[in-house]
């Protein structure tokens, strides 16, 4: 049969009414926005509360000065500067007879060609070298640190706020 018998006309496809939303689709909407939202500004938060890191010489040297120490429970990492080649470490510990002392290290870190792993040069405390068959007998051991999660936390910078460097 043919639209002229049937008295129907054929213009082409019919198109149809625009869909309506219902309002449990935009409430569904911007449900799923808020969750995207809260989980993006939680990373956030997340991130920004982690503490800073520092390289891996500064792990190393770390170990180095808790390994020296009487007390290494006691040491406390003060402050941490990057100056020219060497890496200096501010900290405090408690000594023999309970009094709370400060130093400062100055570790100088070079390459090993052999192994790639990080060789100390030396080691100066209060501008005092360490001796030098001390410093050979621990690189032996970087090898075996560097297999290990080293505490690479350094503190935050300094402010000038004395309260900052309050200790609890």
């Amino acid at each position: 049969m043919s639209a002229a018998k049937t008295g129907t006309i054929s213009v082409g496809p019919q198109k149809k009414a625009p869909k309506r939303r219902t309002l449990k689709e935009f409430l569904r909407k911007w449900r799923n926005a808020g969750i995207g939202v809260f989980f993006f500004l939680s990373f956030l938060v997340w991130f920004g509360m982690q503490p800073v890191k520092g390289t891996i010489h500064v792990g190393i040297c770390r170990v180095f000065l808790e390994l020296n120490l009487k007390y290494p429970p006691s040491f406390r990492f003060v402050q941490y500067d990057l100056f020219q080649s060497a890496h200096r470490i501010y900290y405090t510990f408690t000594g023999p007879f309970g009094e709370t002392r400060s130093n400062l290290a100055e570790c100088t870190f070079s390459q090993d060609s052999r192994t790639g792993y990080p060789v100390l040069e030396g080691v100066n405390i209060n501008r005092q070298p360490v001796d030098r068959a001390q410093v050979d007998a621990f690189n032996r051991t970087i090898p075996l640190i560097m297999g290990f999660e080293i505490d690479r936390i350094v503190p935050r910078p300094y402010t000038g706020d004395l309260m900052d460097l309050k200790r609890d």
